[in-house]
This record gives C-alpha cells, structure tokens and sequence, in this order.
C-alpha cells in the first residue's frame, strides 16, 4: 500500500488507510496517501479547522482525525451511508445531487476538496464561494482543462509533486 512508504502520515492515518482499502475490497478510487500528505502540509500551516469536500471517502475519516469539522456531501447514498460507518459521528453528510448546492448561502470553511462525481464544475464553482482553499484532486486531463479556467485568478500553494492542486482563495 503506498501509505506505508510515507514517513509523514502518522500509525492512525496509516491504519485508516489499511482498513479503508480492505473495507472497500480493493477499490482503487480513493484519495492516495501522498496527496493526503500535501493537504496535511497546507492543514497544519494555515492551521485550518473546518473543512468541505465534495466526494465522501477516506478524507471523510482523515479530516475528522486530524481535528478539523467536516461537511461531506456525496451523490450515492448507499456509499455515503457506508462511509458513514467509518467515520466521526461529527462528521455532517449531506446527499446532493451535483447541481443544487446543498450548503446555506452564509457556510464558511477553511479548506474544501472537490473529488467528487464528475462533473466537478458545481463542486469547484461551491468550493471557491465557500471556502478559503481548495483541493482540486486528479488535476490532470479532462478534469484539468475542463476546471483550470476557474482557478486561475488564485495562487497555487501545493508544492506540485501530486497530482493534488491547492489554491488560496481569500
């Protein structure tokens, strides 16, 4: 598993990591230990509190484990109702449907991730009202050049060693 060649996380993170992979047998679509470390990086610098993502999964236990509050909102109920199994009873779920936002116009968050459903331009457009970074995970290929447009007014802060994109909103 690649989290366990990661110096950074810590024997918790690496435990979430082992029993996530095993809990979802083997599926590959989860945030990968690297990109988790740089977000930690930014998490610990800004010491941020609060936190947003769109797509529940292993950042749903990650948050929550390194203090921060969590909105998740997720598309599929049954996995949202897994994740939740896993998770911090503090941990807020909401299920949307990728086009109403399911956030009160006046929610403020320290960090948000947009690694939802695709596509991930209502995630990105919510994520860059709300919050103060933004995660944009997989920046690569369609994902990139469909969302860039709307990142480049903002200051990249991620050290570009993943494939994980930070920007300092606000």
């Amino acid at each position: 598993m690649q989290v366990a060649t990661l110096p950074q996380c810590t024997p918790d993170e690496r435990l979430v990591y082992k029993k996530f992979v095993k809990d979802t047998k083997g599926d590959h679509r989860y945030l990968r230990g690297d990109r988790w470390i740089e977000i930690k990086r930014i998490i610990t610098t800004y010491k941020l509190k609060k936190a947003l993502e769109f797509g529940s999964g292993i950042s749903t236990i990650l948050f929550p484990l390194n203090g921060l509050s969590l909105v998740s909102c997720e598309t599929d109920e049954k996995y949202m109702e897994f994740v939740r199994t896993l998770a911090a009873p503090t941990v807020d779920f909401r299920l949307w449907d990728n086009l109403v936002s399911p956030l009160r116009h006046d929610e403020r968050f320290d960090i948000g991730l947009v690694d939802g459903i695709l596509p991930r331009n209502k995630q990105a457009e919510l994520a860059i009202k709300h919050c103060r970074f933004v995660v944009l995970d997989d920046s690569v290929r369609d994902i990139k050049r469909s969302l860039w447009a709307l990142f480049t007014p903002y200051k990249r802060v991620d050290l570009e060693t993943t494939i994980v994109s930070i920007f300092k909103i606000h």
